[in-house]
């Protein structure tokens, strides 16, 4: 299947979707489901799995541990347990995307940075973007090629270089309160859901100014998770 990648907390491949559990029966894990909702199968423990899922191009499975500070890979097929993939460097591990160049892309809440590591061997190759508040979920690549990282502190969205991390601006606006989990969409838009309006926003980046609307609200309640695309249908 075609691999969608939802920044935050889910991860979309074909009609099913890993999502990160951090409470409940399946909490500490993350959990595959089909396109009913029912559980197929977990992975195994991960210290807190607040942010970051995503299938990487080897096919494996990463999940950010935020209460131990690693990056965890998995088997997909029946979610075992790999090996630990990256810990130099993190600190509160949230929202994690790969490069086009295979590289591992991490933010770190803590510390308000992005972290780069080899996509094959788990690396630190260095800290890749800084300047960030809170970054929670929200990480992602954008058509343009850069990096579009969710400052939750802040209330904005900032954009870096995707090859040299260098500061390009802030995308801002009333809409935008705590932003956390972001994609991009078919239609070549952001969209970003937030913790502090219960709105998932559209973020226009081809109009001027960054055009920023409300898209979905109904049933929205501090929406802190991942959301991604597959096809036209927002999740």
């Amino acid at each position: 299947a075609v691999v969608v990648v939802g920044l935050g907390s889910v991860a979309i491949a074909g009609p099913v979707m890993w999502v990160n559990s951090e409470t409940g029966a399946t909490g500490n894990r993350a959990v595959l489901l089909d396109e009913t909702g029912t559980t197929m199968h977990a992975t195994g423990h991960v210290s807190t799995p607040r942010g970051g899922v995503a299938l990487g191009p080897d096919g494996m499975l990463y999940v950010a541990g935020v209460g131990s500070n690693t990056i965890v890979k998995f088997d997909p097929t029946d979610g075992s347990y790999v090996s630990v993939f990256a810990s130099a460097g993190l600190s509160a591990p949230n929202g994690l995307t790969f490069g086009s160049n295979g590289d591992l892309y991490v933010n770190n809440e803590q510390v308000g940075n992005v972290t780069r590591y080899n996509g094959l061997t788990g690396a630190l190759i260095g800290v890749f973007a800084s300047g960030l508040s809170a970054p929670r979920g929200g990480i992602c690549f954008g058509p343009d090629g850069n990096l579009y990282v969710a400052s939750a502190g802040s209330g904005d969205v900032k954009v870096f270089d995707g090859t040299t991390g260098v500061f390009q601006e802030a995308v801002s606006g009333t809409e935008l309160v705590t932003p956390n989990g972001m994609a991009f969409g078919p239609d070549g838009n952001l969209y970003v859901n937030d913790e502090g309006s219960n709105h998932v926003v559209r973020i226009m980046l081809d109009e001027p100014g960054n055009e920023i609307e409300v898209f979905a609200s109904s049933g929205l309640v501090a929406p802190r998770g991942g959301i991604g695309f597959y096809g036209d249908t927002l999740y």
